[in-house]
């Protein structure tokens, strides 16, 4: 069975006051076309698939299109598509009854039996070859948080622990000739390298070995660094950056399965249309970026995250002289980052910009506190119990009367 494993497309992103419909669609392009091209057995896209759960009707179109597209490009193909922590779960499968006409799968929440227990039989999917056969299975599980799992029967193993073991045994049960399964899931993996990631909030983070076995491969969301956790386990990433962060490569996996083998894993590059810049690649005086944003190429279109090392050339007018500079130029400048000398008392200071506190929570300001102090090694930590104190004493505040 030969799967393409991708996710965490963020379809809809508004970035930093840009719209970027035409680098989205651009990327579905491509996605596309490797789908003509490979010709999978089935496509998995494991969650985060707007970058928010109210994608705007133009991001919506957007998708139905794409999806529509990449079905036509290999119309045999199964596809299955799981909900991600960025997406409604209820919004992401309100049209699922007609995409299930094409072969499209959507799945946005734990499905459950009248009586509440855990309905598995609506989590697996069958992939057919070309002669109509099922060649494997597909066992999808869209993004929940821990204590969302359905009650687990034994008090020693979590919810989620339990319902990923109990999910298997049911693709067990039904996989009688012993045929490829994917496992699919959005969550994070003790241990996976979260480069990229803004973790304003904190992250619940599982075990690999939670996830159970019985799984020829886990097909993993939510994490946007290409990364293999284990052997049988990957994250394929993100598609296209979708934060100055992601500095590395970005791809689809394409996957070749045959039970009882470790799965044959290749990538498929996409290209990012408008590319995430720093310039300069690493923080310089204010003079030296200044020279440097001016004598930038004018025909280089990306996103520029200004880099700068805070010393006596930097000006109250930085912003306004930046602008000067790169007037004319097809650079779409985001923002700047200000690095202080390592010997200054500034380096040792606590930071929070001005938009952080204007568009953050109590709490989220909390987060970047104690990060940065964790950061300097001086052992703070803001655990899960400072974090439900903290939730609870702002509760507090914003509803007295509660």
């Amino acid at each position: 069975m030969k799967i393409l494993h991708t996710a965490d497309w963020h379809l809809g992103q508004v970035f930093y006051g840009y719209d970027r419909t035409e680098e989205e669609n651009d990327m579905l392009r491509q996605i596309r076309e490797i789908v003509a091209e490979e010709k999978p057995d089935a496509m998995v896209v494991s969650g985060d698939i707007f970058n928010n759960g109210s994608p705007s009707s133009a991001a919506q179109k957007m998708y139905n299109d794409a999806i529509l597209d990449i079905h036509l490009a290999c119309p045999e193909m199964t596809i299955v598509i799981i909900s991600g922590n960025h997406d409604s779960g209820a919004k992401l499968t309100v049209t699922n009854s007609l995409w299930e006409h094409f072969q499209v799968h959507l799945l946005g929440s734990i499905e459950r039996t009248p009586e509440g227990k855990p309905d598995f039989s609506k989590h697996i999917f069958d992939v057919k070859g070309t002669d109509g056969n099922i060649i494997g299975y597909i066992a999808a599980v869209p993004h929940t948080y821990p204590s969302n799992f359905p009650t687990a029967p034994e008090e020693e193993n979590s919810r989620q622990e339990q319902y990923f073991h109990g999910l298997l045994e049911a693709v067990a049960a039904k996989n009688e000739n012993h045929l490829p399964v994917v496992l699919m899931a959005h969550l994070a993996v003790k241990g996976c390298d979260t480069t990229g990631h803004d973790l304003i909030g904190g992250m619940d983070y599982a075990e690999v070995t939670e996830m159970g076995t019985g799984y020829d491969y886990l097909a993993l969301g939510h994490i946007h660094k290409p990364q293999a956790p284990s052997q049988s386990a990957r994250y394929c990433g993100t598609p296209i950056p979708v934060n100055f962060g992601e500095q590395f490569d970005h791809s689809v996996s394409i996957v070749e399965l045959e039970k009882g083998q470790a799965a044959a894993i290749s990538t498929r590059a996409i290209h990012n249309l408008i590319p995430l810049l720093d310039i300069p690649a690493k923080p310089k005086p204010f003079a030296e970026v200044y020279k440097e944003l001016q004598e930038y190429p004018s025909d280089v279109t990306a996103y520029i995250r200004v880099m700068i090392q805070h010393d006596e050339t930097m000006t109250p007018l930085a912003l306004e002289k930046i602008t000067e500079a790169i007037k004319g130029k097809k650079l779409r400048y985001c923002r700047m980052q200000i690095a202080q000398h390592k010997s200054s008392p500034e380096h040792q200071r606590i930071r929070i910009s001005l938009h952080d506190m204007k568009t953050k929570s109590p709490l989220e300001i909390a987060e970047i506190y104690f990060s940065q102090l964790a950061a300097k090694n001086d052992g703070s930590q803001f655990d899960e119990d400072m974090r439900g104190k903290l939730a609870e004493i702002t509760k507090q505040i914003q509803e007295p009367n509660s």
